[in-house]
């Protein structure tokens, strides 16, 4: 089962680094989309998914402010949800 990875979390900066490894899918896209606390759809994004795996540097929006977030990846019919914290 692919596991997302979000790290540093707490974030206090602009890039938050992801991580997700999907067996079987070699390259693509994932759609990586950032919803606040209240599920509302606050940044979406497109990265590439190579050799089966998703390691990629996401520069967040300055328009989010300090909170809980929530980040869903999208490969394929795999997705996977974590939760970041921002802190500004």
């Amino acid at each position: 089962m692919p596991v997302l990875d979000l790290y540093p979390n707490p974030v206090q900066d602009q890039v938050v680094m992801l991580r997700m490894d999907q067996p079987g899918r070699s390259d693509g896209s994932a759609i990586v989309t950032i919803y606040d606390g209240e599920g509302r759809r606050a940044m979406t994004t497109t990265l590439p998914f190579q050799n089966g795996l998703l390691h990629a540097a996401l520069e967040l929006s300055p328009d989010l402010t300090s909170g809980v977030y929530f980040v869903k990846v999208q490969a394929g019919e795999v997705s996977r949800i974590g939760r970041l914290v921002i802190q500004r």
